[in-house]
């Protein structure tokens, strides 16, 4: 006869459950308080039932959520009473799947505390074993093919597991008690090392040195990682620096640098608290700090005050950067702006021209992920890539929903997608600039990919409302009907909706490019948001960009033409750089003149191209954003000075400011002392409309509110005023965030 007291529930749990460790969590917190039952992962979470006495139950359900993995997150948990079976052992099932799957993913996570110190202990049987993982770390989204997170639907399906594997996969006392990506070197993947025609120089044990040792003499190693390539150089070698930016074709733009751990980081670098914290996390991203005084190569971050920094992720990342023993450049492995290189053929393909040998292994990367890269803004962080550790960006639309999936196509630049479903808001890892036919291929696999993993399939399209646009085009061969959202309203409605803030409130948004409701180019916008409308109040003076995508590319076109809006024909004499010649400076004349290929922007990113022409720091610019990148880096210090935008009815005249600018150069001001004053000028200007449009909250988005100086000085500004001041940050504040922002109009 059962006792009376004993009770039977069904908990089921929802959220970030899955390659987490759960299910062996629920099994010892279960036996350790004398419960029966089962626990199991379903498609949508993890479900269990447990049997015991009253208060037994309720230890474990309190235990339960106080004491869950640290590496997921409980977003639900039901429960349901059901009759007592009377059984006395616990046991995890085989998984179950079903239609309805989960609306969490586990992203991928580095390798733990106790993994690495197994992977460095000559008497572990996985001592330097570059696959090491257990049920709390290791690959998770890179290897998954589908729900739920079982090895028989990741890449690991590939490596039955051995007879010692097995063992410890059903010892309830073992560490790796129902990990699934468990294996060792008698059963797991191998690496080995080939040369740039495919043939294997080394394997096993030798793989390390030897590729160390290439490093050593200046070699370009691709190595491929659990989520895609790198490529690496001695970050101290100048020669071999200067050689990957001739072969990747990448001249100027920043490499981010891996060092084996952080005491070697805290030699060459001052971190703040926070900082130490990200580059320590399970996320391991790439973080942008000051660059100061450190030993690598100056070309590896040329004209930039900062430099982005890892620490490895992986077992193998280990293994390499501590054989190397200091810095390594870890660029994305590809050929500049084309999207990111994840099978070992395929690199070896594409990557010969650019890496001396390959270090590769055989487990399939299911996925490609670039590296995340993050900043700490005002003590908090503020993700500026997602990928590898964030990716896929999963949120609950606090309160807002949509009755149809929706899928947002983004921008053509740091393109993304996202989708709507229900109440959950999904964003995807960072996908490449479209246009290049690798880019466009993996974009729409992302799009298949979703759809298949989360088993959705979209009612709605939204897209931009540039008809040029790569994702704009593609929207118009895809089945369901399209909406069309402008560029800068969607890079508000990320921020509201990635904070869940209601209006009334003040947008600002400031970028580059973006096409305007009228045809022309914004990028200098600010917008009432009120409950039902969003309208632009306000925006910079337009001006012409002579030559419209050169201008783009080349800071000087565009700072003659704000010196011709000035001064007309006299300004052909003003430029301090002189950076045309007479042919050049004569066809310039004629398209200024004329208005001819010289669409207009009110843009504040090609404000900061004509400033830094002007000063002399970059006339063209062999990456986006270089010429504010440099601008930025080379602010002086404690300068409350500032120039003055004038606001003219609903146009802000930037004429008075490039006066200035003109005036202090020749007084032979010095440019850090210029560039200060230009960025404060746009923070004061934000608070002085602030002030005037009598707002008590104001969002900020878009791709200048990188600049951390500007992005700081502007928050800080507003809180003095008592100003509620948001900005995106886990959602990217550049285009990488668009697509998010695109459902904002959709889910209500």
């Amino acid at each position: 006869m059962l006792n009376e007291q004993r009770k039977r529930l069904e908990i089921q749990l929802r959220g970030r459950v899955q390659g987490v460790g759960c299910r062996p969590f629920v099994y010892h917190l279960a036996t350790t308080h004398g419960l029966s039952g089962w626990v199991k992962n379903i498609s949508s979470g993890v479900r269990m039932e447990i049997e015991g006495e009253d208060y037994q139950l309720s230890q474990f359900a309190k235990k339960l959520q106080m004491d869950f993995p640290s590496c997921g997150a409980l977003s639900s948990v039901t429960e349901k009473s059901l009759s007592p079976l009377g059984n006395s052992e616990f046991r995890i099932l085989d998984s179950e799947v079903a239609e309805s799957v989960s609306n969490y993913i586990q992203p991928d996570q580095a390798i733990c505390s106790l993994c690495l110190e197994e992977l460095f202990a000559p008497e572990n049987r996985r001592f330097h074993f570059p696959f090491i993982s257990c049920s709390s770390c290791g690959p998770r989204f890179a290897i998954m093919e589908s729900l739920p997170f079982d090895r028989e639907l990741t890449s690991m399906r590939d490596f039955p597991k051995c007879s010692c594997c097995r063992a410890e996969y059903k010892d309830p006392n073992d560490r790796r008690f129902h990990a699934e990506t468990i294996s060792c070197k008698q059963c797991g993947p191998q690496v080995c090392v080939w040369d740039n025609k495919g043939n294997t120089i080394a394997a096993g044990g030798e793989v390390f040195p030897l590729t160390s040792n290439a490093l050593r003499d200046g070699k370009i190693v691709a190595v491929k990682s659990d989520t895609g390539f790198h490529l690496m150089v001695d970050a101290r070698n100048e020669k071999a620096v200067d050689e990957l930016r001739r072969r990747k074709r990448r001249p100027t733009k920043p490499f981010a640098v891996i060092y084996p751990d952080i005491a070697v980081v805290e030699t060459e670098f001052k971190l703040t608290d926070l900082e130490r914290e990200i580059l320590c996390s399970p996320k391991r991203p790439i973080v942008l700090i000051n660059k100061g005084k450190c030993t690598i190569s100056s070309s590896v971050a040329p004209n930039n005050a900062n430099l982005g920094v890892m620490l490895p992720c992986s077992p193998l990342q280990h293994l390499l950067t501590r054989e190397f023993g200091n810095a390594l450049v870890a660029t994305s492995g590809n050929i500049s702006e084309e999207s990111l290189c994840f099978d070992e053929s395929l690199a070896l393909e594409r990557l010969k021209n650019i890496a001396d040998i390959f270090l590769v292994h055989n487990r399939r990367t299911v996925r490609p992920l670039d590296d995340s890269v993050v900043r700490v803004v005002s003590n908090e962080e503020q993700v500026l890539r997602l990928g590898r550790g964030y990716a896929p960006y999963i949120q609950k639309s606090m309160g807002r929903k949509t009755s149809e999936v929706v899928l947002a196509l983004g921008a053509q630049e740091k393109s993304s997608i996202a989708f709507a479903t229900g109440d959950y808001l999904f964003l995807s890892q960072h996908i490449g600039e479209l246009g290049f036919s690798s880019t466009n291929e993996r974009f729409l696999r992302t799009v298949d990919d979703y759809e298949e993993l989360f088993s959705i399939k979209p009612k709605k399209i939204v897209c931009d409302i540039h008809p040029d646009y790569t994702s704009s085009k593609l929207s118009l061969k895809m089945t369901a009907p399209s909406n069309q959202v402008q560029h800068h309203l969607a890079h508000i409605n990320s921020v509201i909706l990635e904070h869940g803030i209601a209006p009334p409130l003040l947008g600002v948004a400031w970028d580059g490019t973006g096409y305007g409701s009228d045809g022309s180019i914004w990028g200098g916008e600010f917008f009432s948001c009120q409950t039902k409308q969003i309208s632009r109040i306000c925006s910079f003076r337009k001006f012409g960009l002579p030559g419209g995508e050169v201008a783009v590319r080349e800071p000087r076109r565009v700072a003659m033409s704000l010196l011709f809006e000035v001064y007309k024909e006299k300004c052909f004499d003003l430029h301090p750089s002189t950076p045309f010649n007479e042919i050049e400076l004569s066809v310039l004349l004629k398209m200024l003149k004329n208005k001819y290929q010289t669409p207009e922007t009110s843009s504040v990113g090609r404000l900061f191209d004509a400033v830094a022409s002007l000063v002399g720091l970059v006339q063209k610019s062999s990456y986006e954003a270089e010429a504010a990148v440099q601008l930025e880096s080379v602010i002086a210090e404690g300068v409350s000075e500032a120039y003055a935008f004038q606001l003219r009815g609903l146009q802000i005249d930037w004429s008075g400011v490039i006066k200035a600018v003109m005036a202090d150069l020749a007084s032979d001001v010095s440019v850090g002392v210029i560039s200060a004053k230009f960025h404060n000028a746009l923070s004061n200007l934000i608070s002085n409309i602030v002030r005037d449009q009598s707002y008590s909250r104001v969002v900020l988005s878009g791709g200048c509110f990188q600049n951390k100086y500007l992005l700081e000085r502007t928050i800080q500004n507003l809180r003095e005023r008592d100003i509620d001041v948001y900005w995106n940050q886990q959602v990217p504040i550049n285009d990488g965030g668009v697509s998010f922002g695109q459902l904002g109009l959709e889910v209500s």
